[in-house]
């Protein structure tokens, strides 16, 4: 288990594993693949020089997705895609614990007697840790609200229930990459075994067996269908509103939260199915967007409810000013890997256990999902001011 004792050093530390095996990065236990815009040049903040300093003159190794990086002798130039196969990674530890140490710091610099309270938080801590006491309406029942946006980060953000392994630093630059929490849950080997394909593959993180995904289902009380970002939270008429940090109103939002482990076994959950939503007339007379797939309280646990804010590592240094009543499960549920893989591919029709093309509220053929998701999010530290939490 990664520790905050376990980082000595501010700098970022590379280092070359041999063992990728064609165009599947590999890295050693307590390191991870670096990408491809930490080590490109043409970034600013580019850590390329590092990068190549851990490489042998005719290197060329193997960063996240299908990225590749070379020695010294070719320039150390970088390629987001590259097709050859590989016989090394690089790979690069976590940062120091001082770094996230100075992130909260700056969190807590940056906040103030009206700053909300936040999320995500410890959730065995909810009834005790917390002193945040600034005005909080509760949204609605989400049954009441619209079903707005789906969307799941690598790694849990909160903490507690079956999830409290920490990942480790992680990189530390901003875009959450391989921290916050692991499940708990013991693994066959089968359920281990590697998939077929990439998952999710993008520039910072693909999805592999045994990995950990929180999935938020947020939902607003604006007028609303389900949409691309949280930017399809806002829009339309709002029947119940609250107000930001910054004075303005907006929708209420409520995120119902359950964390998932991708195992690779067809007899596991569809994400297609745990997602899958419906258009229901309650009340009476008026429309919403629901969703139907949510595991039931029995597998999942009864939620743990708390006032706080929407997430991601962009609140790392800064409080998000927008309001949000959490529900957060306890309980991991097992969940078909290659039906993760099938949702964020925007070109595959998905078809359900019977065979049937499954198709969404309008009765269109569901190609991916109708989210545009197409990725996991990285994970927003774990808040632990007790001045940044709310009261309960």
């Amino acid at each position: 288990m990664a520790s905050e004792s376990d980082s000595k050093s501010d700098a970022i530390v590379f280092v070359k594993h041999v063992g990728a095996v064609g165009t599947q990065g590999k890295c050693a236990a307590n390191t991870f693949l670096a990408t491809f815009h930490e080590v490109d040049k043409a970034n600013p903040h580019s850590h390329n020089a590092e990068a190549c300093a851990a490489l042998h003159q005719w290197d060329i190794v193997r960063l996240v997705g299908m990225g590749s990086m070379s020695g010294p002798g070719y320039g150390c130039k970088t390629f987001e895609e590259d097709t050859r196969g590989m016989r090394a990674s690089l790979c690069r530890q976590p940062v120091a614990d001082s770094v996230i140490a100075k992130q909260r710091e700056e969190l807590k610099e940056h906040s103030n007697v009206k700053t909300r309270p936040q999320a995500p938080r410890d959730i065995a801590l909810v009834t005790t840790l917390g002193s945040n006491s600034v005005s909080f309406t509760a949204a609605p029942s989400s049954n009441t609200m619209n079903l707005c946006n789906i969307h799941f980060h690598k790694n849990a953000e909160h903490k507690g229930g079956q999830f409290t392994t920490y990942a480790g630093n992680g990189n530390g630059d901003g875009d959450g990459d391989q921290s916050g929490y692991k499940s708990t849950l013991k693994l066959t080997n089968s359920e281990l075994s590697p998939a077929n394909g990439e998952i999710c593959p993008s520039a910072h993180r693909n999805l592999h067996s045994g990995d950990t995904i929180e999935a938020h289902y947020v939902y607003s009380s604006a007028d609303v269908e389900p949409g691309h970002t949280l930017a399809a939270c806002f829009e339309g008429r709002v029947t119940t509103q609250s107000e930001d940090a910054h004075g303005k109103t907006s929708p209420q939002l409520r995120v119902e939260s359950q964390v998932y482990v991708l195992v690779n076994d067809q007899k596991a959950k569809d994400f297609h199915a745990l997602t899958k939503y419906e258009i229901v007339n309650k009340p009476i007379g008026t429309k919403l967007y629901q969703t139907t797939g949510l595991p039931t309280l029995d597998e999942s646990g009864i939620p743990v409810e708390y006032a706080g804010s929407t997430t991601g590592p962009g609140y790392n240094e800064e409080p998000s000013p927008y309001l949000v009543s959490w529900a957060v499960r306890p309980n991991v549920v097992k969940v078909n890997i290659a039906t993760v893989g099938t949702w964020c591919d925007q070109t595959i029709p998905h078809k359900d256990a019977n065979g049937n093309v499954m198709k969404d509220a309008e009765g269109n053929v569901l190609k991916g999902n109708v989210f545009e998701e197409n990725h996991a999010h990285g994970v927003r530290n774990l808040v632990k001011e007790p001045s940044l939490l709310s009261r309960n």
